[in-house]
């Protein structure tokens, strides 16, 4: 998921793209088919957030990651797009 806030916290826009349907068989996440996922709709995500903001990629000042819980291999995904 990917989300423009606001500097005082005020969501101006969001998506999510769910990789529910790639694991269930697995009974879990699998690392590798999670960050495969992740690169594979990336861009998609961050585009669909900033448009329903009204914002384009030069309009974003800071970016931030979550610090816990996550995938190593999928956080890079989303710190490098």
């Amino acid at each position: 998921g990917a989300a423009v806030v606001r500097s005082d916290g005020v969501i101006l826009g969001e998506s999510l793209a769910s990789q529910y349907s790639i694991h269930e068989e697995f009974g879990g996440v699998v690392p590798g088919l999670a960050r495969d996922a992740h690169a594979e709709v990336i861009e998609k995500v961050i585009g669909t957030a900033l448009k329903e903001a009204g914002m384009g990629p030069g309009d974003v000042d800071a970016v931030a990651a979550t610090v816990g819980p996550g995938l190593e291999i999928c956080l890079r995904v989303g710190a490098t797009a």
